[in-house]
């Protein structure tokens, strides 16, 4: 193949692409549509979330129960993996301050704190949680 002829089609091809690539860019700016704005979470919620992890070599599914509370500033997060029990992923178990107890809604509680704006109250008979407070700093 001839050096002229080689160079005109790749020539060719980079003019053809390059109309491609402004004509699609150019019909994505100007649909005059806005851009959308999202959608509010809802202030309160439940969510699992199912995690397979056995391409990460650790051969196991996992299941996280997410409790979401904006209003009272809770969050929650159970975690149970294939065959073991619940882990709790609270303020307490991950680095936190214990800081005696308190009563919080009628039940006396252990009462945690975590970089001095996450408090976190369980119940002291049952461990259960009765109620997170998220400061604003």
């Amino acid at each position: 193949m001839h050096m002229s002829t080689l160079l005109s089609s790749s020539w060719r091809f980079a003019y053809l692409f390059s109309l491609l690539i402004i004509g699609f860019t150019s019909n994505c700016v100007s649909s005059g549509e806005s851009i959308p704005t999202p959608t509010p979470w809802p202030e309160q919620f439940n969510a699992l979330l199912f995690t397979n992890h056995t391409l990460t070599g650790t051969v196991q599914l996992q299941m996280n129960d997410l409790w979401y509370d904006w209003p009272n500033r809770r969050t929650m997060n159970y975690i149970q993996y294939q065959l073991g029990d619940y882990l709790r992923d609270v303020e307490w178990n991950n680095g936190a301050k214990y800081l005696g107890r308190a009563w919080a809604d009628g039940f006396e509680c252990h009462v945690y704190t975590k970089v001095d704006f996450i408090y976190y109250y369980e119940e002291v008979g049952t461990g259960r949680p009765v109620w997170w407070y998220f400061t604003d700093g």
